[in-house]
């Protein structure tokens, strides 16, 4: 049987409302359509809404699981002085609901403005977990007495999921004709549990507790023939709970680390000519993860002897285009980009058994680094009756990190790839325009990829893979 959800709109309560925060001679005049941006309107939407049952699929966001009757609230309320140009608004959405988001808005047109916003959201599992394990929602999870022997249903009963509060502010500024500065920050905790396994059929409820920062500063240049964009990127994530035992203590478990990352951009476009356009975009990104390895502190892990991870990861962008169109039925477009990623992550033994089936076993980290040249030139020609022609040509290249060493032994490489790699496409395409909806083509491709020999792959200790090398993919 299909749930049903019934809405009982109080209309008499939101006519009043409405009739308190609106004032009639701001309404927009029927057939205006620039009325919505100098004459603005309110609305407020008040009702109930009831489910007959529970809804644990189709409810996982909309804030609805459970049978019972919610409020429904939302409200948008737009005021403006049409003197200065000032505008306040004010908008609820699902504000009866736990996923609800609130925004409030002061902005001078063209001069400066602010805007605080929050919202909430929730992710529900759309299951119940019966189990007897103990310490679900702590760090320290225990399998309980008898856990294996125990019968079904006789556990307790949960309800996973996880919840979202952010707060964000926005910050308008005109310095002075044709530069503009934009704010962002944003604030974002997430709790809760959800479900996941220790790498058996043991069930493990792992505790969420997260926090995200995002930062966002924008100066912005706009002139005659030259537009320019330029600023900061920055995020902030931080993990309350990183390490989980589970089972006694003799499993543990690692969440994701602390982390942080930077960007310096500056991107912008320049008319050398009506016909004639061209674009780049510069980035420089430095993203970091040095919060201490949490299972450092356990002595009887072999790999307790990295205090930190002390990740680091820069990475270039370089991005240039040009469009020309010089002559009415001749249009060129030309592409350069190079993204550079350098992984300055050391590389770390991070198991090492010593003893039993898997001794002298050791897995290392692989920091990977690689650089990639892209580029594209493309011409377009308009025929008669319809008929474009379009040729071109695309070219990239790469050069890709191989480790080969590692404290005196050699590097586990269990798959063969190439350092280098390049490619390069040509096209040439017929375009027929057939109608204003639909279009045919006939192309003709041919690409030529090559590049370095395939690595060696080795296994641990240094040993060849023996048939594995034998294919090279």
């Amino acid at each position: 049987m299909r749930d049903a959800t019934k809405v009982f709109p109080l209309t008499a309560l939101a006519a009043a409302l409405l009739a308190v925060i609106h004032n009639p001679a701001f309404a927009a005049e029927e057939g205006d359509e620039l009325s919505q941006y100098t004459q603005p309107s309110s609305s407020v939407s008040i009702g109930v809404g009831v489910v007959n049952k529970d809804r644990p699929q189709f409810g996982i966001y909309d804030g609805m699981r459970d049978k019972g009757a919610y409020l429904l609230f939302d409200a948008d309320i737009q005021k403006r002085d049409n003197e200065t140009g000032t505008w306040k608004t004010f908008s609820v959405k699902d504000f009866g609901l736990d996923n609800r988001e609130i925004r409030a808005e002061y902005l001078e047109q063209g001069k400066q403005g602010v805007a605080v916003e929050y919202s909430q959201t929730q992710s529900n599992a759309p299951y119940t977990i019966n189990t007897n394990q103990v310490g679900i929602g702590t760090a320290t999870q225990t399998t309980g007495a008898n856990i294996t022997n125990a019968a079904i249903g006789s556990g307790t009963n949960y309800q996973f999921g996880t919840e979202r509060d952010k707060l964000g502010f926005n910050i308008y500024k005109n310095l002075k004709p044709g530069l503009d500065l934009r704010i962002k920050l944003s604030s974002e905790n997430k709790e809760g549990n959800r479900i996941t396994s220790n790498g058996s059929a043991l069930f493990v409820a792992d505790l969420i507790d997260w926090k995200t920062q995002q930062a966002e500063v924008t100066l912005s240049y706009t002139g005659d023939d030259l537009q320019l964009s330029g600023g900061y990127l920055g995020s902030r994530f931080e993990n309350k709970n990183s390490l989980g035992y589970v089972s006694l203590g003799s499993t543990v478990m690692t969440q994701p680390l602390d982390n942080q990352a930077h960007q310096a951009f500056l991107s912008g476009v320049y008319s050398f000519s009506p016909s004639t356009k061209g674009n780049f975009k510069l980035a420089y990104t430095r993203a970091t993860q040095n919060e201490a390895l949490p299972t450092a502190s356990i002595s009887s892990l072999s790999y307790a002897n990295i205090p930190s991870l002390r990740g680091e990861v820069n990475t270039k962008l370089v991005q240039l285009g040009l469009s020309s169109r010089p002559m009415p039925k001749l249009s060129l477009v030309a592409n350069l980009r190079y993204h550079d990623v350098q992984d300055k992550t050391p590389q770390y033994t991070s198991v090492a058994n010593t003893t039993g089936a898997g001794a002298n076993v050791t897995v290392n980290t692989t920091p990977y680094s690689y650089k990639t040249t892209s580029g594209k030139v493309e011409g377009a020609y308009d025929l008669s009756q319809g008929y474009s022609v379009i040729a071109g040509i695309d070219y990239s290249e790469q050069d890709r990190t191989v480790y080969t060493d590692f404290g005196g032994t050699a590097y586990q490489a269990y798959v063969p790839y190439r350092s280098k790699l390049d490619e390069a496409s040509y096209r040439i395409q017929l375009r027929k325009s057939l109608s204003e909806t639909l279009n045919g083509s006939l192309a003709y491709l041919y690409s030529d990829r090559g590049g370095s020999d395939m690595t060696t792959s080795t296994q641990p200790g240094g040993a060849s893979t023996g048939s594995v090398n034998l294919v090279s993919p």
